[in-house]
């Protein structure tokens, strides 16, 4: 016999009431849950109708306001087209009239730039953006067969009929959000709208960073930042305040290039300025007037500014010493550059005995040279001038007297021509075709090797 405790006892007790229950009132309470959750579904279905119906409301207010807005820009755009000068002032609009004025001024250059010009105002919208009551637009114009693109800002006003777009003032502050790239000596900084230009600025300036590097032995060069700026105010530039830092205009000021986002003007200019960044960072000297070390310097600077921007700046003699020689020779040249050095420095960066044995273009150094005698005798300063003629006979110092007392010349002198040759007495020359000015007259001027450096000798 066995004892049963009270909860088993309860516990069939409980089985036994379950066991007798009434289906009616178990079908009744299913019925109840399936009326519960049904409508918890209908209502739930209510619910995110509405949220649809609210979303789709929204995307179709967003979707009028930029059709509206692509309507005013192609409107404006067929103005121009058309030379609705009246309709075209009318979609202007700011505190003040100094915008439209502007903008007519604009409209009118259109005009003037279509009678004598390929302009095709194609009204492309390339880019939009809507915050608010304000729009951005980027609409692409094509002027001889060069697609450009221009920033169009607009403003939502309510007027009798409704509200509409119109053409405002530019707005710097919606000029999108901040970016940067960086590269091992360059960081970019710019706002997303000029995010073409920087794509192109960041591998062109990493191309010219790698080449002068190679050619100019960088042991340390900082790295420096370029920040794309939307500010009508700024002239292209190093930082007054941050010496590394390189100020670039957006283009979008005016009109970018859609075919060329770094274009040409803005590329030789931001050449230059890295040229000169380089040179100066691996080769901080001060040259000294008039020591060739002027002319040197410079021409280092322009003969990479034109590898870089791909254009003949002038630099005949760096340029002819890299190509017989390889680039590394300028850079061997630019570090042991003095404050004081003459143009026989050459010598060692090539392993030559005499400039005599050098075969590079003479030109740009004798054209640099004649005008620094200019610039001397005009200032009177007679032993400097002395010291760029052969002077190893009379002869030579009474030219130079003779010169002196004639005062400076008036005309420019470009060398043109240089042809070498070897005198009576066996001592090397340069014959130096030079034009005057641009009167188209020319003269041959004598340069004899004296001291080891070219010097005049007629």
């Amino acid at each position: 016999m066995s004892i049963k405790l009270d909860w088993e006892i309860q516990a069939e007790k409980e089985q036994i009431r379950g066991a007798g229950e009434d289906p009616g009132a178990q079908r009744r309470r299913s019925q109840l849950r399936t009326r519960f959750i049904l409508t918890m579904l209908i209502a739930l279905g209510l619910i995110g109708g509405a949220v649809g119906a609210i979303g789709l409301r929204l995307r179709q207010a967003d979707w009028e306001i930029e059709q509206r807005l692509r309507d005013s820009v192609a409107a404006e755009m067929a103005m121009l087209r058309i030379g609705d000068r009246s309709g075209f002032a009318d979609m202007q609009r700011s505190a003040s009239d100094e915008w439209t004025r502007s903008q007519l001024a604009e409209f009118d250059r259109y005009q003037n730039l279509k009678a004598t010009q390929d302009v095709n105002l194609t009204g492309r919208i390339v880019d939009l953006e809507v915050d608010g009551m304000r729009a951005r637009v980027i609409v692409e114009e094509i002027i001889n067969g060069i697609p450009f693109a221009r920033a169009w800002f607009y403003w939502r006003y309510l007027e009798d009929d409704g509200w509409r777009w119109l053409h405002v003032p530019p707005d710097y502050t919606f000029w999108g959000d901040m970016r940067s790239l960086s590269a091992d000596y360059l960081t970019v900084r710019f706002r997303s709208v000029d995010t073409p230009t920087a794509e192109a600025i960041l591998s062109t300036i990493s191309s010219w960073f790698e080449f002068g590097c190679a050619a100019l032995h960088c042991q340390a060069v900082p790295p420096i930042t370029l920040s794309i700026e939307p500010n009508p105010l700024l002239q292209m530039g190093w930082s007054a305040f941050e010496p590394a830092l390189l100020q670039i205009p957006s283009p979008y000021l005016v009109a970018m290039r859609l075919d060329q986002p770094f274009d040409r003007s803005m590329q030789v200019e931001t050449a230059r300025l890295v040229a000169d960044y380089l040179i100066r960072t691996i080769q901080p000297v001060q040259p000294a007037y008039p020591a060739d070390a002027v002319y040197l310097h410079s021409a280092i600077s322009n003969w990479l500014m034109g590898r870089f921007a791909q254009i003949d700046t002038g630099a005949y003699l760096i340029e002819t010493l890299a190509q017989q020689y390889g680039a590394e020779s300028v850079g061997v040249l630019l570090h042991s550059l003095t404050p004081d050095a003459s143009i026989a420095l050459i010598n060692a960066a090539v392993g030559a005995a005499s400039l005599d044995q050098v075969r590079v273009d003479w030109r740009d150094f004798l054209t640099w040279r004649l005008r620094v005698e200019s610039e001397l005798i005009g200032r009177g300063a007679a032993d400097a001038v002395l010291a760029l003629y052969d002077t190893r006979d009379d002869f030579g110092r009474a030219l130079a007297a003779a010169r002196i007392a004639a005062g400076a010349p008036l005309d420019a002198r470009s060398v043109v021509s240089v042809m070498p040759g070897v005198d009576a007495s066996g001592i090397p020359t340069l014959s130096a075709l030079v034009q005057v000015s641009d009167s188209g007259r020319e003269e041959t001027i004598p340069f004899r090797l004296f001291n080891g450096v070219w010097s005049r000798a007629g």
